[in-house]
């Protein structure tokens, strides 16, 4: 059914002159490439000669009706081809394969816990958790990382299997990927969703989220499946897409809960409306739907309690109440006396970097940073081209069902949500790479019905066009397609010296910024689910007048634990390991003194 407005020539071209207009006025993309020039003008080739389009559509004509007649396998094999790209990445060394971020580090411990069956482990004596402490990872209460378990469960398979824990992201990412291409085979048809993958792909931060531990490749493919579900519920009505809606939800919602309410919202009030008339199948669907999200909302309750005290309580909150002027969703506000007197010298440099946010994180300043600023980075993440921007208002003309109005609306939630939020990462952006693709897909569509006797060559233009734009987009093709992984050079370099221990040790670090950068933080035991388990435990270097408390710790537990201090005060130090002595040892020394 066609919106009363949407087959007007006028208006249709009126839109797209303004979303021309509108693109033109956007700064270029920072990783700029031949593609949109030549996929334009490819695509001007295609459409004014008859031969040319005629021979495209031949061409296709056999590739469309065998990805129709074999829907499951060909999302199948797209999910398969991404995941081998995916591969091609690693293994073509664009990302070197580490743990560079705080986040990562939390999620591997995290992850390592539940392989085992734990969600937190006992914490240290008091006056020994503060060689333990550490970004996003709580040491007082109990030792345990910060964030919801949904990441956490996807990576815990990996572990259990013995794989790099990339792995995990890159299997969510690949899934999401061939779910995604279900969703678009379903609304556009088999060429477009296989363009729609391809616009997917050639998102760098899509590509960088799946070889990372973190949060939102599983997030991706949590709502993925949700909307995926929920399409399949609305042919159906079987209590089997229902319970697997409320399942997708349930593990979206225990690990990006922002991201879960932005999407799960407009889905529940479709679905609701499409009941109104039959109280019965609403109560029957809500039963479905709460019963398979039970155990995800019983593992996050039971987190809950073991870590903070309180079944409503999550651990973020406890620990952003504990390490932050004011919390980090909101505007509400901060209070510089709230930084604890015992926080390490890494927190509180790390507090100092963040000051300048808090104070300019008001909503009024967030609305006027907006546009062009945020709504630039949104472009950059989501879209190969700014030039793409001219098809989202059309998006607008076609959205002339049920499944494209919830899509749409899913995204001025979704930014509105990070509105509210004082980091502005980029990668944040990732779980809404696949609506804004659709969005550019219904532009297209509204151009074709707006024209239907030229359907044919709009169909090769923007064909073509979208396929070189994105393929320009790829590090194969682009030069200026440079990685965008933080490099962490102090990071490996600390692992390169640390390898040469073999024996139980425990190495002490200093925090030197000079020397070290606070997004380098190397005090994780992220190769284990409790630091003493490692064969090298790091911690942190308190000083003479509180490391005896970890000498005295490891005496009585592991007095043959060999102590090092990590000093690199000398850049080109070809040792910067300083044996000091076994446990035992320090202790009885201490003790003497």
């Amino acid at each position: 059914m066609m919106l009363p407005f949407a087959n007007r020539r006028w208006l249709i071209l009126l839109v797209l002159l303004l979303g021309v207009a509108w693109s033109l006025s956007l700064p270029p993309n920072p990783m700029p490439s031949w593609g949109p020039a030549v996929g334009c003008g490819l695509g001007l080739c295609a459409a004014l000669f008859a031969p040319l389009h005629r021979a495209l559509k031949s061409a296709v004509t056999p590739i469309r009706l065998k990805l129709e007649a074999h829907r499951l396998m060909s999302a199948l094999a797209v999910g398969m081809a991404v995941c081998a790209y995916l591969l091609l990445q690693v293994w073509l060394g664009r990302g070197e394969m580490f743990l560079r971020l705080h986040d990562e580090h939390s999620y591997m411990i995290q992850a390592r816990m539940l392989a085992q069956g734990r969600l937190w482990m006992p914490a240290y004596p008091p006056g020994v958790s503060p060689f333990f402490d550490t970004f996003y990872v709580i040491v007082d209460r109990v030792y345990a990382p910060m964030y919801f378990p949904g990441t956490a469960l996807a990576a815990a398979p990996a572990l259990w299997l013995r794989l790099p824990y990339w792995t995990s992201p890159l299997i969510c990412g690949a899934a999401a990927a061939a779910v995604f291409y279900a969703i678009a085979l379903e609304l556009f048809g088999p060429i477009r969703a296989l363009i729609a993958v391809l616009l997917l792909v050639s998102r760098p931060y899509f590509r960088a989220m799946s070889v990372m531990l973190m949060s939102e490749t599983p997030s991706l493919l949590a709502m993925m499946i949700l909307i995926w579900a929920w399409l399949r519920w609305r042919r159906q009505r079987r209590l089997a897409w229902a319970l697997l809606i409320g399942a997708s939800a349930a593990w979206g919602a225990i690990t990006r809960p922002l991201d879960a309410l932005c999407f799960a919202v407009p889905i529940a009030l479709a679905m609701l409306f499409e009941l109104r008339t039959q109280p019965k199948a609403i109560l029957k669907m809500s039963a479905a739907v709460a019963l398979s999200a039970l155990p995800f909302a019983a593992l996050q309750i039971a987190q809950n309690v073991g870590v903070t005290g309180k079944w409503w309580q999550c651990a973020e909150q406890y620990y952003t109440a504990e390490n932050f002027p004011a919390p980090v969703m909101g505007f509400g506000p901060f209070d510089l006396t709230r930084f604890p007197t015992g926080w390490s010298n890494a927190k509180k440099a790390f507090a100092l970097e963040q000051l300048d946010r808090y104070r300019h994180h008001t909503l009024s300043e967030e609305l006027k940073a907006w546009y062009p600023a945020r709504f630039v980075d949104l472009i950059y993440v989501t879209l190969p081209a700014t030039m793409l921007v001219a098809l989202l208002p059309l998006a607008l003309l076609a959205a002339n069902d049920p499944r494209r109005i919830v899509l749409l609306a899913v995204i001025p939630l979704f930014l509105a949500g990070y509105l509210a939020f004082l980091l502005p990462l980029l990668y944040h952006m990732v779980p809404i790479i696949p609506l804004m693709i659709c969005a550019l897909l219904m532009g297209w569509e509204a151009l074709e019905r707006a024209w239907p006797s030229y359907r044919q060559r709009i169909a090769a233009f923007t064909t073509v066009a979208l396929t070189a734009t994105a393929l320009g987009a790829l590090p194969e093709f682009n030069r200026n397609a440079s990685s965008i992984l933080l490099a962490c050079e102090p990071l490996k370099q600390i692992t390169r010296d640390l390898s040469v221990l073999t024996k139980p040790s425990v190495v002490l670090f200093p925090f030197d910024e000079s020397r070290i950068p606070v997004n380098c933080f190397p005090v994780y035991n992220d190769d284990v689910a409790w630091p003493d388990e490692a064969t090298v435990i790091r911690a942190n270097d308190l000083g003479e007048d509180h490391n005896w408390k970890l000498f005295d710790y490891y005496a009585r537990l592991q007095p043959q634990r060999e102590f090092y201090l990590y000093d690199r005060s000398t850049p080109d130090d070809p040792r910067p390991l300083k044996f000091l002595a076994a446990a035992g040892d320090l202790a009885a020394n201490h003790a003497r003194r």
